[in-house]
């Protein structure tokens, strides 16, 4: 969950390459570090924390050097310290190595050397690459990356330089997304395309099996076997992201407020365009949704949208998951691959078994280009637009209209519903953005709530139906940027086991959006309030809200969207009370944004 960016050109390195870490650093902020060419040798400044620690530290080096590589690291093998930021050096400071992944023999690798007279400074797995580098190096840095690389096993995105042969830098990736572009006398690696400055450039992919040499000059690009390859530039998605929070305090209270114009445009979008046949449309015997974390919520979502819809049996799986069960996928299956970068390791890993398997395949991403949307048989964009924040919001509740979108596309296909009925849905849908927008503006409201609930240790949420999957979702987000311990229940479940946990003052957040369920919602709130707990409703209904201690009203919309409004007020929930308890909202402990490694 790394970030890696390089650049080698005319233009001095170091505000290339932190410009371009700080873009990156969503997927990792516990350390960071610079590495740039300077007359034979290399110069490099790392530091522990944010990158804005680096920052500060590189202001005190002199780096006038035109080849460089950088790095924010997320923490897999060894403490975020300053002796394990990247880049990493050889023993004897010529080769230099930045990495995202994790080296699965790094033991063995790290035994061998040292039995060559190799000594480490780190507690990382990727300190063996540039070590390795040296032990094979013979008069040629291409060919020591190459026996370097073909000695590794696990998942990799590398960045390399040489003292040797200065000016270039030497990429390869198995399993971790690596893109390289190319301008006008300049080069540039990067782990997502957005580190990418905004001019003319051709983006190309590195695949397992390849080899990339950049140099001012251009790009060449090779197999594991040294032969030259011609690829494909590929199309991805480059908004220029400043960091303008646009007045707001965080990118995450932003990114929530953006949902109502980002549903709006949602509503617009024309399933005809879905790339899967019609034919398979209407065949499809069963659907396999697979994903993670918050998208894993946003999959159970459309199990009930294409179960209730279109009639198609659907099964939820967390991709970690998926391959070591031996799921059953047959002729007529669709697996689904639900991500907000295109880039999740579990989800491809899972995704990949499900083609191999001769599965069709679709993916739900919101990153063009990226490996979900280049490998799926179709794909639908969320369009979300770029999220900075590590906990997602809008682009949950993206994931969950296009979802929606998709159930009644194939429920109109395979007759389920008529176009009138269809119609309908979609007329409810359009509105769902301006009662979105009522949400947002009980801001105030929401944080009243927060108030009363930051110093809790734990709290508990619940719902039915629909609900159930919006309560997993909401305790998730509280979980990841307040640090309470949150559970979600289904409140039909509370009186086999869970209800044992209520006592005097437990905060219970009730969601209760579903109209068939209200009389089940209301006779499981008393339950919970008979045993002490303070519950707090978010429901469009006054007879829970009587029954509840304090009540957020929510807009009134069909039974299928409900949940998503219920979803938005949560995720408010969840940044005043991280705000609340002085918190980071934008980047919690321990986390990054885009999961690249298993």
């Amino acid at each position: 969950m790394c970030g890696i960016v390089g650049y080698t050109g005319k233009k001095q390195a170091k505000s290339i390459l932190l410009s371009g870490l700080d873009i990156l650093e969503y997927r990792g902020y516990d350390s960071a570090g610079i590495c740039i060419e300077e007359n034979g040798a290399f110069a490099l400044c790392k530091a522990s924390g944010k990158l804005e620690r680096l920052r500060e530290k590189s202001q005190n080096h002199v780096f006038s050097g035109t080849c460089g590589i950088g790095h924010t690291r997320w923490a897999t093998h060894g403490a975020p310290t300053e002796e394990n930021a990247h880049p990493h050096l050889s023993s004897d400071g010529s080769f230099s190595v930045v990495h995202n992944g994790i080296v699965e023999n790094a033991e063995a690798l790290r035994a061998m050397l040292k039995e060559h007279g190799f000594s480490f400074r780190s507690d990382t797995d990727t300190e063996v690459v540039p070590q390795l580098m040296q032990y094979f190096y013979r008069g040629n840095v291409q060919e020591a990356f190459l026996k370097t690389v073909k000695m590794l096993s696990g998942s990799y995105a590398l960045g390399a330089m040489s003292t040797y042969e200065p000016g270039k830098i030497f990429a390869a990736a198995r399993e971790s997304p690596l893109l390289v572009a190319k301008g006008a006398d300049r080069c540039f690696v990067a782990s997502d395309a957005m580190a990418f400055p905004l001019e003319d450039l051709q983006i190309y992919s590195v695949e397992a099996g390849e080899l990339a040499v950049l140099s001012k000059n251009g790009v060449l690009f090779q197999n594991t076997d040294g032969e030259a390859i011609t690829k494909q530039p590929i199309q991805v998605e480059r908004e220029c992201i400043q960091h303008d929070k646009s007045g707001y305090d965080f990118f995450m209270l932003k990114e929530i407020m953006e949902q109502p114009a980002i549903l709006a445009k949602l509503a617009q979008t024309d399933m005809g365009k879905l790339s899967l046949s019609d034919e398979l449309v209407q065949s499809v015997r069963c659907v396999h949704i697979i994903a993670c974390g918050s998208a894993y919520h946003a999959g159970l979502a459309g199990k009930r949208f294409l179960e209730s819809l279109a009639g198609v049996p659907t099964f939820v799986e967390m991709a970690s998951e998926f391959r070591y069960r031996s799921p059953i996928l047959e002729k007529g299956d669709l697996v689904i691959a639900v991500s907000q970068s295109g880039e999740t390791a579990d989800t491809i890993a899972a995704f990949r078994y499900a083609k191999e398997k001769g599965a069709a395949t679709l993916s739900v991403v919101n990153v063009l280009g990226s490996t979900l949307a280049r490998e799926a048989d179709g794909v639908l964009y969320t369009d979300a637009g770029p999220e900075i924040a590590v906990a997602t919001t809008k682009a949950y509740t993206a994931q969950v209209l296009v979802l929606y979108q998709l159930s009644l596309h194939l429920a109109e296909k395979r007759g389920r519903i008529s176009l009138e009925e269809s119609q309908k849905l979609k007329e409810k849908m359009k509105k769902l953005p301006q009662k979105a927008e009522k949400v947002v503006k009980q801001a105030e409201e929401i944080r009243k709530i927060s108030e009363e609930i930051k110093n809790v240790n734990h709290i508990f949420f619940i719902g039915r139906g629909a609900d159930a999957d919006t309560a997993a979702e909401g305790a998730l987000k509280l979980k990841e940027i307040t640090y309470i311990h949150a559970e979600a229940y289904a409140a039909g479940e509370l009186k086999h086991g869970t209800i044992s946990l209520m006592e005097e003052g437990t905060p219970v957040i009730a969601i209760a959006t579903q109209k068939a369920l209200y009389d089940k919602m209301r006779s499981n709130i008393q339950e919970v309030k008979a045993r002490g707990a303070r519950v707090y409703a978010f429901t469009p209904d006054a007879q829970i809200a009587r029954e509840a201690d304090y009540a957020l009203y929510l807009p009134d919309t069909d039974e299928h969207l409900g949940s998503v409004l219920a979803a938005v007020s949560l995720q408010l929930l969840s940044y005043y009370t991280a705000i609340g308890k002085g918190l980071d909202a934008d980047k919690p402990r321990n986390l990054a944004k885009s999961v690249t490694v298993e």
